[in-house]
């Protein structure tokens, strides 16, 4: 750091109590920012600005809505146009989360990605990050980020599509509280009849997205058995896992042939390269039968080592 003259340290408002710290810039004037460093993570978000921003001896300029991570310690200064646009920015105290940049590993570096090429979800995560109720749901927030924005190539695929944009936000800003049919039905101005009548079309029947599956970067697919995994199988093959999808009211009233019976069939289709787990449809009935179950597990042992 003694070779940049002038290079000023701050690292106002954080402390152990209050680890990340989020605010908004905005440049009605043209205004500049001195060179200067932090010992916290810095993400920026620019939208509408022109400016330049530099890096020691790099300067790069700001000329479309982007996202910059700046690792800690890292020396940069600001120069900004007179602009309507504006700097989301978010400070994060990495020390005060034990593992943390253990946890990143080698993706903790300098980034500067425009918006468009950014992965969808690592913006949402980016807002998730500041919104974050305790220190735990920040820590959380702080990984998924990170993951998200180093799957550049996935960029969202459902960032076209506002209302299923509407839902999926307000489900991973309550992910760990309840949530009511209502309070997601009122969140998106949809009737809870409409809202309803909408899902219970489309429950377990996914025929429609398959070929969209793979691009969420998903790792694991829980099928539901009314989804024709064999179609779903062509469609994701070598990208992800599926789980599934043996009809589950088959195993409350189906006989034990049966279900092995449709057991040996999954398996023998899927086949290794596949990458599949021979699981229940989507879920298990309490009123599982038990001798069923075991069936199920025996017929997995029975055909499933591949030759």
């Amino acid at each position: 750091m003694d070779s940049y003259s002038g290079l000023k340290f701050e690292e106002a408002g954080l402390s152990r109590e209050n680890p990340v710290k989020f605010f908004i810039r905005t440049f009605e004037t043209e205004k500049a920012v001195r060179l200067h460093y932090h010992s916290s993570l810095e993400i920026n978000i620019c939208r509408g600005v022109d400016g330049v921003i530099r890096l020691g001896e790099r300067s790069i300029e700001l000329r479309e809505d982007c996202l910059i991570m700046l690792p800690p310690e890292t020396p940069h200064s600001y120069r900004f146009s007179a602009c309507s646009g504006t700097v989301e920015v978010c400070h994060i105290m990495l020390d005060t989360f034990p593992g943390a940049v253990e946890a990143m590993g080698g993706r903790l570096g300098l980034r500067i990605l425009p918006i468009d090429d950014c992965p969808a979800a690592a913006v949402n995560r980016f807002y998730s990050i500041s919104e974050a109720r305790d220190r735990a749901e920040q820590y959380g927030q702080l990984l998924l980020f990170i993951s998200a924005l180093a799957n550049e190539g996935n960029s969202g695929f459902i960032s076209g599509n506002s209302f299923l944009r509407t839902v999926i936000d307000y489900a991973e800003k309550h992910y760990s509280h309840k949530i009511s049919l209502d309070d997601i039905s009122s969140a998106v101005g949809v009737s809870r009849y409409h809202f309803s009548r909408k899902f219970k079309e489309h429950t377990g029947e996914t025929d429609g997205i398959h070929d969209i599956w793979p691009a969420t970067g998903a790792k694991m697919f829980e099928v539901d058995h009314l989804t024709d995994i064999k179609s779903l199988r062509a469609a994701t093959m070598g990208k992800t896992t599926l789980l599934g999808n043996l009809d589950t009211a088959l195993l409350c009233n189906g006989t034990p042939a049966e279900v092995e019976a449709d057991a040996k069939d999954l398996i023998e289709f899927m086949m290794p390269e596949s990458g599949f787990i021979l699981s229940s449809g989507c879920s298990m009935s309490g009123n599982s039968s038990k001798e069923l179950l075991h069936v199920l597990v025996e017929s997995a042992k029975k055909y499933g080592v591949y030759k």
